[in-house]
């Protein structure tokens, strides 16, 4: 029900493929490669299709799996130290071919292969031995044993649409693109046609320094092609950086689009893999030694390929290669492919070839998209830098002022190689492209489904999913809104709404203005002043990431949900964010008043009931924000976080000021939270977020802290899901908020649901807290506050103090359910006696809860 950055990544590979569908049939290819003596599967067996570069290797079990729309007539088999093999096949349909391979009994330098075959053991193998050796020299083998080293870095990541055959290019929808297919290459690895859609360039220098540990990179220029206003240059960047991590191939783990990955050189690798010595070649009198790897169970998060490992006693690593087993459990690729190349350069290996291959697609057998980077280096000097001050500050990569706007002559004269015929038309073609009115109607679509908004000129009307919703308080509530988008202004963003309740008939309105210090509005990091007045109902409790709460989708809800606030706000907020560190300054006034069933009932000083009806504050805070290296994914209205290993901390303050601008109390509000992600390996991830706070001051309890509460069938992921509105309150408290991903680490093992690909999640939520005994309504002497809020029948409180008792709720959670939908079982643990706790199948507090969830 977010935008996370996941659906971002997903958003910009459709802007790539909009509008592109394939009909052509395909070839499918599948079986078994065995020993024909002993009848034992064989591994690492190269099958593909005779003439081409289509194919695959075999899996620990011998099995292999093909799937094209460009075959030969044939497969061909071949495998060292057996005779190669070929079987004819039948185009465009689904078959089953099985080979059985004669033995040549070859011997080599470090291993003799014969007929006879033995069980894998990693005692008294020579391949563990072997990768033993590699781990014990990886220390003075890696770039990173260097005190310091520096280079030049040019990054190339291209984007194709493959498979674009003339079948494909005579659809009707393409009569107005047929220009498009001007741009039509073929592929020099497979053979299949393609078309460049999007290219960008880095031009970078990195600095590293090993005590204390710190890498740098300055980013002198960045130039990628205009996809679409939908997705701005700095989001796009921030999602290639995500996709495309650096890989370190003697890192113990991998961080590949949002997954961790356990290398093949890691401290893990002999428990995690098996090892294969396939050959002894040479290269320019360089003996290498061919070892083949597999992971043993061969859908964790692993690699299969071959390192040629240097024949002597520095056991460095030549080459690398790469790739992923076709049963992984990672949405939207078919295939994935590391080559780097390594040379020696005074006494240190340093890489010289550096590519990344990803075969995205949005449907297994639908038209896809090849994404690659290239890496180029020169000029690696083992010398700390001139200036230390490169090492100050905690960011990791910094950017040059003008880095989006360099001049062609800057790339013509810093590119390490000139750009390819073909490269060099990808951005003619979209510039071609940007300006062709049939185009614009597809880009004005997708900008709307995407955004939820509605352009016109220099206004654009929405969110659209909130023009039309109901509560029970208001009935059926009626909003129309809208803001002004970078053509009215560039440094001014107008924007505001009108809505009206059918029930309550109270109109409610907004109106604000923001003025940016950076060159436009939506530019990261922010800095700006924002002015807004708000007159606006609210569930006391309720914060959503990412959604508004009048979302039509949010409107159905469980049990009753009557209690409101009429929130009247003026509020300013002069927010400043850094690389690292940001801080806003924030001022409001407000007046709340309640709504639906919602009082608010005291005694006075004579003993007599009265009820509140209005609640007015004036407060003035800071927000502090310590977020090293933090990257956003930036929605049209809403961006979000892309998780990374760094902790998030945030700090806010706020001070309830008493007679300044009606303000009528006195009291402070301090809270702290920290979040973190562990990446665990085979284990999967971990989330946590520990939020702590306290109030002090005597103020009524709707200003103490209310938690997150949801009432809505869908699950969220910072709110207590079996939790409702204004259940609980306190001045004092703790929440933690734990969830733990498999990533199909159990499931893997069911073989049902390891075909589904389906993914196992654990949560765990807690709060504890009290509300003080001198702020507590249900204390003697406090009548004068105002007090919790009973039932109307049978009266009994629906606000409650936590008495010292944490409040425990757990989920599992299924998701991935066809690629996007997570289910989630959720059980509350306890104060089950409360009023209208949820009940599923007869048991108190339980409840399913959905959620639209898109990984890979």
């Amino acid at each position: 029900m977010n935008y996370p950055y996941k659906l971002a990544i997903l958003s910009f590979l459709f802007v790539c493929l909009a509008n592109l569908t394939f009909a052509q049939k395909i070839t499918k290819v599948s079986g078994l490669v065995k020993d024909a003596v002993t009848n034992e599967s064989l591994p690492f067996v190269n099958v593909y299709f005779k003439g081409t570069q289509i194919g695959a290797s075999t899996d620990l079990d011998g099995f292999y799996e093909i799937e094209t729309r460009f075959p030969s007539d044939s497969l061909e088999v071949t495998y060292l130290g057996y005779t190669t093999a070929a079987k004819a096949i039948f185009k465009e349909s689904k078959q089953e071919i099985n080979f059985q391979l004669i033995s040549t009994s070859l011997q080599i330098e470090t291993v003799t292969l014969t007929e006879k075959k033995t069980k894998y053991s990693k005692k008294n193998n020579p391949a563990v031995e072997l990768i033993k050796k590699v781990l014990d020299n990886r220390k003075a083998n890696r770039l990173r044993g260097q005190d310091y080293y520096s280079f030049d870095k040019y990054e190339k990541i291209e984007m194709d649409a493959n498979n674009i055959t003339s079948q494909f290019q005579d659809r009707k929808i393409f009569n107005e693109f047929q220009f498009l297919f001007d741009y039509v290459d073929t592929s020099e690895i497979n053979g299949k046609p393609f078309l460049p859609i999007f290219l960008r360039e880095t031009l970078s220098t990195v600095h590293y320094r090993k005590d204390p540990t710190t890498e740098k990179e300055i980013k002198h220029g960045v130039k990628l092609t205009n996809l679409s206003e939908t997705i701005d240059d700095e989001t796009i960047d921030g999602i290639l950086d995500v996709l495309y991590e650096n890989v370190d191939i003697y890192e113990d783990k991998l961080l590949l689009l949002g997954n961790e990955f356990i290398g093949p050189v890691s401290n893990r690798a002999i428990n995690f893999y098996r090892f294969y010595i396939q050959d002894t070649i040479y290269v320019n009198d360089l003996s290498l030694i061919k070892l083949a790897f597999i992971p043993r169970n061969k859908l964790d998060m692993g690699f299969t390929g071959h390192l040629y490992i240097s024949n002597d006693d520095k056991y460095f690593i030549k080459k690398a290669d790469l790739g992923i087993i076709g049963g992984i459990n990672l949405n939207f690729v078919r295939d994935l492919k590391i080559i780097q190349e390594f040379e020696e350069l005074d006494g240190s290996y340093v890489l010289n070839k550096d590519l990344i291959t990803v075969d995205y697609s949005l449907t297994q057998n639908g038209i896809g998209a090849y994404g690659t980077r290239i890496n180029n280096y020169k000029n690696y000097s083992f010398d700390p830098p001139e200036d230390m001050e490169v090492f100050s500050g905690i960011e990791k990569v910094t950017y040059s002022d003008d880095v989006y706007e360099k001049t062609e002559k800057y790339w013509i004269d810093n590119r390490f190689e000139p750009l390819s015929k073909t490269e060099a038309g990808v951005y003619k073609m979209m510039d071609t492209l940007n300006n062709n009115p049939a185009f614009n109607r597809y880009k004005y679509l997708g900008y709307v489904l995407l955004s939820g908004y509605l352009p016109y000129k220099g206004i654009e009307v929405g969110p659209l999913a909130t023009f039309v919703s109901f509560n029970d308080v208001e009935g059926t509530r009626y909003k129309f809104g809208g803001e002004t988008n970078l053509r009215f202004a560039k440094k001014i963003r107008l924007g505001g709404y009108g809505a009206y309740g059918t029930r309550d008939k109270n109109w409610k309105y907004s109106g604000n203005i923001m003025y940016s210090f950076n060159e436009d509005f939506r530019e990261n990091p922010r800095h700006y002043l924002l002015l807004d007045y708000t007159k606006e109902v609210t569930f006391p409790g309720i914060q959503l990431d990412n959604i508004k709460t009048d979302n039509i989708l949010l409107s159905i809800r469980r049990g009753v949900a009557d209690r409101m606030l009429l929130d009247e706000s003026y509020k300013m907020d002069y927010t400043r964010e850094g690389e690292v560190f940001s801080y806003s300054i924030i001022a409001e006034k407000s007046a709340k008043s309640p709504l639906g069933t919602l009082d608010m009932p005291f005694r006075d000083s004579d003993g007599q009931q009265e009820f509140l009806s209005e609640i007015n504050t004036f407060e003035a805070g800071i927000n502090l924000r310590y977020a090293p290296n933090e990257k956003f994914v930036q929605g049209r209205s809403y961006r979000t976080t892309i998780p990374s290993r760094y902790p998030v901390i945030n700090l806010q303050y706020r001070a309830g000021i008493k007679d300044a601008f009606g303000g009528a109390y006195d009291y402070h509000k301090l809270s702290l939270s920290l979040s973190k992600k562990f990446y665990l390996g085979i284990l999967g991830q971990t989330k946590s977020e520990l939020e702590l706070g306290k109030t002090f001051g005597r103020v009524p309890y709707l200003l103490y802290y209310i938690p997150r509460a949801n009432q809505t069938y869908s699950y969220q992921i910072r709110s207590f899901n079996m939790m409702n509105f204004m259940e609980f309150a306190a001045d004092e408290y703790v929440n933690l908020n734990i969830q733990h991903f498999f990533l199909g680490a159990l499931f893997n093992e069911i073989p049902l649901l390891r075909k589904l690909k389906l993914r196992e999640i654990v949560t765990l939520k807690m709060l504890y807290g009290r509300l003080t005994d001198e702020n507590n309504p249900n204390v003697d002497g406090n009548e004068d506050l105002v007090q919790f809020q009973n039932t109307l029948t049978n009266p009994q409180p629906l606000t409650y103090t936590l008495n010292g008792t944490p409040y425990l709720e757990g989920s599992f959670g299924i998701s991935n359910i066809f690629k996007f939908l997570r289910v989630d079982l959720v059980k509350r643990f306890n104060y089950l006696d409360n009023p209208n706790v949820p009940i599923l199948f007869g048991v108190k507090g339980l409840g399913l809860r959905f959620r639209f969830k898109v990984e890979f």
